[in-house]
Formats: structure tokens, sequence, C-alpha cells
């Protein structure tokens, strides 16, 4: 599987796995090292919430399928900041829907919001 450098720094950081049926939670510490920092923004640095919607990829593909590809996004809220060194706590829960997954997934801070995603993906065979 060709992944990407932010998929394979999230995989690397996944702390607390735990995951039952089509649901899972865990907690990612972002260090300064990560790389989504970079450039982003300098001398303030912040998770980009394209990287907040790449943990949510990473966790699917570890929960659900390596071969399920975004389809739609219904919805994306992000509303914290994630500096270098917090740590965030993600539920992603999974609704099997005829040839879809629906993926609803959210992410905190010290138990207030960062993010909140809907999203959907179906099987895709190259």
């Amino acid at each position: 599987m060709n992944r990407s450098p932010i998929s394979q720094a999230i995989t690397e950081r996944i702390q607390d796995w735990s995951a039952q049926a089509d649901a899972a939670v865990c907690r990612i510490r972002f260090d300064e090292e990560f790389p989504g920092f970079a450039g982003h923004f300098p001398g303030h640095p912040i998770v980009p919430g394209v990287c907040l919607a790449a943990v949510l990829d990473v966790m699917l593909r570890r929960l659900a399928s390596p071969t399920l590809a975004l389809s739609r996004l219904q919805r994306e809220k992000f509303t914290g900041l994630v500096r270098p060194g917090d740590t965030c706590q993600f539920q992603l829960i999974l609704t099997r829907r005829d040839d879809a997954v629906q993926a609803d997934f959210s992410g905190t801070k010290d138990g207030s919001p960062v993010c909140k995603l809907r999203a959907f993906f179906q099987e895709h065979h190259p």
C-alpha cells in the first residue's frame, strides 16, 4: 500500500487503540515532529484540518477495509486548534448502508471538540 507521509505519521502516533464491531477510539499525540506542522503556520503551528480528516481515513482503513474510497463528505466542522504537544481523542462509528459505509468521526482535546465529520465510502477495487 502506498501511504502518504501524513498517514504514516498518524499511524505511528496512534495510542490506546480500542475497537469493536463498527466503532473505534484512539488517542494521538501531535508532537513537534509531526510533519503536518511544516509551513502551517510558521511561528504559530497548528494541525491543518486535512490532517485531522486523514485521522478518519487511517482509522477507517484499520477498522474496516483498506479498499474503501471516499465517495462524499456530508459535513465537516473544525472547531478547535491542535498545537504541537497536544493529545486528542478520536472516535469513529461506522454504519453500513446498502453498498456504502457512513463514517461518523469526531475528535476532542481536553474534553473540548476539535473536529466532527460525516463521510461516505464505497468499496473500490482497482
